[in-house]
């Protein structure tokens, strides 16, 4: 059954700048679009950033997931899967639209909809058979202010 709390706290991610310049620098040398690795580096300092947000001061960097698991009494596997299915849908509505966005670009949806897809992927190495189980919510979590 996943923890809602791990007890092996991450690192917090200092240095998130210089860590993804060497990256940067690194990627130089790869065959491929160039264009491609700078878009995955963006993508990491969009999620370093994003997970400290959600995470609030939790240690679990999947604390976000976890607890919309335990909430609706469901996997994390269903949570992610919300979270891309909107992401999903908004493509759909933007193009319904011209691609004329007021608050969240084409652009905006699809970085957000890449970590999604990598935050599945990862959190599946993570959790491995748990990532399946349903999530089961301390009541503690629901008195904390």
């Amino acid at each position: 059954m996943p923890q809602l709390f791990p007890v092996d706290p991450t690192e917090p991610s200092d240095g998130i700048e210089g860590c993804l310049d060497l990256i940067r620098q690194e990627t130089k040398h790869l065959t491929g679009m160039p264009e491609f690795y700078d878009t995955v580096v963006d993508l990491m300092k969009l999620h370093a950033s994003k997970n400290a947000d959600y995470t609030g001061k939790s240690p679990n960097p999947l604390f976000n997931f976890m607890w919309t698991a335990g909430f609706n009494h469901t996997s994390v596997k269903a949570a992610l899967r919300h979270h891309i299915g909107n992401k999903i849908s908004r493509l759909m509505a933007l193009d319904s639209v011209d691609e004329k966005a007021n608050n969240e670009s084409v652009e905006d949806t699809l970085r957000d909809l890449a970590v999604y897809l990598i935050l599945e992927l990862a959190a599946r190495k993570r959790l491995g058979d748990a990532f399946f189980e349903p999530v089961i919510m301390p009541v503690a979590v629901f008195d904390q202010e």
